[in-house]
């Protein structure tokens, strides 16, 4: 089944006490992210404040009427006789949903709705063009509930528990739900031997200079050794212990499996800014290091580059100058 996405981009966010859509992830907003995450598929937006071309951009027609207004003018702007809607702050939810729910989704559904055993969660499904007069209906006679519209359609309930997919149902309504996501983060990415690592030494000097603090993450595209051979927690692993951990009263170290990027920056403190050394194929925000005229890293989301001579096309920063980088990073991201 072929569908659109639709973002829901026009609550009035009295709880977080500003715009949702506005906030801090990692450096993008909650909405240039979640734009970004979805690129493969047509995407519309509902706001009533902004306009996000070259993104399909609608406006309410039923003005104060919440999020079924949006879903309606969604709907009608569709190429798709499906969307899958979400709001702007189910931060954690990705392109693998829109999937998983497009392949469970038959043509008799008016929708596929989600739920965990703790709630449903109704402004996040698969909506089929085949209720536009169902929405319309209720908008003019002032039932804005969403709930109240899947009670009356032909609605597939999906529970999540157990799935891949239950920890991305996390709405951020309030400040402190916000701290983690709101760290800026950064990649600093290129080749073998293209000065990332000096450059990446030199920055954290200067941002320490300048009372910031950051976190580093390498990133090794390759295998690495965590352990080394003989050590006690080693062998425990060669016996077929799962996972060891090793700590003192300063620091531990723990030996397990890979998690994902997100899993892994939960384990950091609270600092200024995050720097990944690598990932130069992801849709973070990048600037590539390299000292030959050849660019190795994604075009997404690649910001600059930095390097001992110019690239047309690009912002350019000087690789011997990382205090002028350090500046421009406590500026861009306000830190």
């Amino acid at each position: 089944m072929r569908v659109s996405v639709g973002i829901l981009a026009g609550g009035k966010s009295v709880r977080m006490g500003q715009d949702k859509f506005d906030l801090n992830f990692y450096g993008h907003t909650f909405i240039e992210e979640l734009i970004d995450r979805f690129k493969d598929f047509e995407v519309i937006v509902s706001s009533n404040t902004a306009d996000y071309s070259p993104i399909k951009t609608v406006k309410d027609t039923y003005v104060d009427a919440g999020p079924l207004s949006g879903i309606l003018e969604i709907l009608k702007n569709s190429t798709n006789e499906y969307v899958f809607v979400t709001s702007c702050d189910m931060i954690n939810v990705k392109s693998d949903l829109v999937d998983f729910a497009a392949s469970i989704a038959s043509f008799s559904d008016e929708a596929v709705i989600f739920e965990t055993d703790e709630r449903c969660y109704p402004t996040c499904g698969i909506f089929s063009k085949k209720i536009i007069p169902v929405i319309e209906e209720m908008l003019q006679i002032g039932d804005y509930r969403v709930m109240n519209l899947v009670k009356k359609i032909d609605a597939k309930f999906v529970n999540l528990k157990y799935t891949i997919f239950e920890d991305e149902f996390v709405n951020i309504n309030y400040p402190e739900d916000l701290k983690q996501n709101a760290t800026p983060l950064i990649c600093i990415c290129g080749k073998k031997n293209s000065g990332k690592t000096t450059f990446i030494k030199k920055l954290i000097g200067e941002l320490k200079n300048r009372n910031k603090t950051c976190s580093v993450i390498k990133h090794d595209g390759h295998d690495f050794e965590l352990d080394f051979k003989d050590t006690d927690t080693f062998l425990y692993k060669e016996y077929g212990a799962c996972q060891t951990l090793i700590f003192n009263d300063k620091y531990f170290k723990l030996d397990g499996r890979s998690k994902n990027i997100y899993e892994l920056i939960q384990l950091l403190d609270d600092v200024d800014l995050i720097i990944i050394e690598g990932m130069k194929d992801s849709d973070f925000i990048k600037y590539e290091c390299t000292l030959t005229d050849d660019l190795v890293c994604s075009d997404v989301n690649k910001y600059a580059i930095i390097s001992d001579r110019k690239f047309s096309g690009y912002d350019n920063f000087d690789i011997n100058n990382p205090s002028e980088f350090a500046d421009y990073i406590i500026r861009k991201f306000k830190i």
